[in-house]
């Protein structure tokens, strides 16, 4: 899957090809084991020595590489806020908990979707994603 077909318009969400899906489910198992720090506003950041190399076969696959990123958890009960102050980003959705859906601006962000934004939005609650800045 190449970066141009990833989105070019605020809010547009894509499903991501095969292969890029099929590499969320074992992202998702070791992010479930993991605990987050807290951050700022309403959401946790995963800093952990195998963060790079676990993520590495996701961003090469959507052509993203070399772009910056956090892997992001948000725990509830509030909704987070997110934007790139320089430009666009994605939101790939990795793992959502329990029984909750997620949304971003009132749509619904579901793994094995990525969805761009050009301008700020608010998060709710309960999923790791991973935020990549254009």
């Amino acid at each position: 899957m190449s970066i141009s077909g990833l989105g070019t318009s605020h809010l547009q969400q894509t499903k991501l090809d095969k292969k890029a899906a099929d590499l969320l489910e074992p992202l998702a198992t070791w992010l479930s084991t993991l605990d987050f720090a807290p951050h700022v506003e309403e959401f946790e950041i995963l800093a952990h020595a195998q963060l790079r190399e676990k993520i590495k076969p996701l961003l090469t696959e959507l052509g993203l590489l070399n772009k910056a990123y956090s892997v992001v958890r948000i725990p509830g009960p509030k909704s987070a806020p997110f934007y790139n102050s320089e430009g666009s980003a994605y939101i790939i959705p990795i793992r959502t908990m329990g029984e909750s859906h997620p949304t971003v601006s009132e749509r619904p962000l579901v793994p094995g979707e990525i969805t761009y934004i050009t301008a700020g939005v608010k998060v709710s609650p309960k999923l790791d994603l991973l935020f990549v800045l254009q």
